[in-house]
């Protein structure tokens, strides 16, 4: 099969098995949904309770099934997910070394995405609908929240994107592989305010396990971002944001001393994220500039370039309608009507 049919075929499949998981994921959780709110009607837990069930339908349920259907489907029978658990080819100094570069590379596009679409509602004078990341300030409500950033999210989310999408896409070179499944991240996460820091986030995991052979490496990536942003999120369901405005606006300080600690949880993790951030950064440049051949992977199928097979990727018509799809998605949810 010549490289460009090869990269379509291997496009659709990957995009199938995403749009299998948009579907099975509104099913089942709709269904989980509405057997809890018969079953815990008027419970003070119904909202804790719906939320750990979310999250286990999500990662437990159809994320294993998405990549059985994705094996199913493949006609070539050879994603070999196995072969990713194993102990990566490099140091761990090496690899400390490029998580460092990725923290500075995600959070870096975290902050140019804030500006753009900042930018984008004071041009068009709207206002997009906000996405909360605020844990409910419930013992429920942080188990979920640790529950699902820390454990669940980055051993599923990578055993599906780095352990059976990018093997499959492995096959038409590594560096097409990383940056498909890097914007394909983006996309899957269907949200305005996530697709350029979800998609860099991809990139960055993916080149981790194309570089080190390993799914262990990626996840230690997917690990620290995650826990960040659960501290985060659980100090930041303990402050009101409309309360917290008010009193800066009336120059009152009193609602922040009494939430000093919750505040401060939110801060210095932000903090830590930024100095984290600009020491990537300048250990990014410095490696592009002093050791290009950090980045080099292997590449196969060289008649068409990797901008050439990225762009056939992208087109691939059941690919192109997923990121129609979540592109529709991402602009719903910021006019708030999904």
């Amino acid at each position: 099969m010549d490289t460009r049919s090869l990269t379509r075929r291997i496009s659709n499949i990957n995009s199938l098995t995403l749009i299998n998981f948009y579907v099975l994921d509104v099913l089942l959780i709709r269904l989980t949904r509405m057997i809890l709110n018969s079953a815990l009607k008027g419970s003070a837990y119904l909202t804790d309770v719906m939320s750990i069930c979310a999250y286990s339908v999500q990662y437990l349920i159809v994320v294993p099934v998405c990549i059985m259907l994705l094996r199913l489907i493949n006609p070539d029978k050879e994603i070999r997910i196995s072969d990713k658990f194993r102990k990566p080819e490099q140091s761990a100094g090496q690899i400390a070394k490029w998580i460092l570069m990725s923290f500075g590379l995600i959070y870096a596009s975290s902050y140019i995405s804030s500006f753009i679409f900042i930018a984008v509602q004071m041009l068009t004078k709207t206002e997009f609908e906000t996405v909360s990341f605020a844990a409910n300030p419930t013992v429920l409500g942080v188990v979920s929240n640790i529950l699902a950033m820390t454990i669940l999210a980055p051993f599923f989310e990578e055993l599906l994107f780095r352990g059976a999408l990018l093997s499959n896409a492995e096959k038409i070179g590594s560096w097409t592989a990383v940056f498909a499944v890097g914007i394909s991240f983006g996309l899957w996460h269907g949200t305005y305010s996530q697709i350029i820091y979800a998609a860099v986030m991809g990139t960055c995991a993916a080149f981790l396990v194309a570089k080190t052979g390993s799914i262990f490496s990626s996840l230690a990536l997917h690990v620290c971002i995650n826990s960040i942003g659960a501290v985060q999120s659980i100090f930041l369901g303990r402050i009101d944001l409309g309360k917290l405005q008010e009193t800066l606006e009336n120059n009152d300080l009193s609602y922040i001393r009494d939430h000093s600690g919750a505040i401060a949880g939110v801060l210095i993790p932000s903090g830590a994220v930024f100095v984290l951030m600009i020491a990537g950064i300048v250990l990014f440049v410095k490696e592009i500039r002093y050791h290009k051949e950090t980045f080099a992977l292997p590449e196969t199928h060289t008649d068409v370039s990797v901008k050439g097979k990225l762009g056939i990727y992208m087109t691939a018509p059941i690919t192109l309608f997923a990121v129609i799809g979540a592109v529709t998605i991402a602009v719903l949810s910021a006019a708030g009507i999904i």
